[in-house]
């Protein structure tokens, strides 16, 4: 999983105190609500580059991002990105159905990358709803097994530089709203 974090001077906190002191729960409401700004606009933008990155759809990505709001007594705002692994049905994939010989290929990036060619791959579907990429281990019919693509943390940290973009441009945004 990737998490940010940013940073506020000390002596930044110490006059917004002094200056908010007259207002009742000004401080806190104040950095509560940029924090929390600040960290959605963290996700949106995180969400916006993964979409422009992978072929996954926007529901695994959307559900992959998390932010833990900051209260009055925790101020404190965490964007999470976690590790769960997305099945590769959710990417693009291609398949004949029903599948014949060939296999699956998908594309899993955007840009570069080549396909991933799975030969004896099929695609499924169970009673549950649940489809997937499958594909037997050893000769028998059963068991089989779900292939993943990468999950989104991994994806995110194959693209340098936007780690850094997203923490300024979210330091930005959380001053911005602070001092509104």
């Amino acid at each position: 999983a990737v998490s940010f974090s940013v940073q506020i001077p000390p002596g930044q906190i110490a006059s917004a105190k002094e200056l908010l002191s007259g207002i009742k729960d000004g401080y806190p409401r104040a950095m509560t609500r940029a924090l929390n700004y600040g960290a959605s606009q963290a996700k949106s933008m995180t969400a916006k580059q993964l979409k422009a990155l992978i072929t996954a759809d926007t529901e695994r990505i959307d559900k992959s991002l998390t932010v833990s709001k900051a209260t009055y007594s925790k101020l404190t705002a965490v964007f999470n990105i976690a590790g769960r692994a997305i099945p590769l049905f959710r990417f693009d994939v291609a398949f004949m159905y029903p599948t014949v010989t060939g296999g699956v290929t998908a594309n899993i990036f955007k840009s570069g990358g080549g396909k991933l060619a799975l030969k004896h791959a099929f695609v499924a579907k169970f009673k549950s709803g649940h489809v997937g990429v499958y594909s037997r281990i050893g000769k028998s019919r059963f068991p089989i097994k779900e292939h993943f693509g990468p999950n989104a943390a991994q994806a995110f940290e194959r693209t340098p530089g936007v780690e850094a973009e997203i923490i300024d441009q979210s330091a930005t945004k959380f001053e911005k709203e602070f001092l509104r």
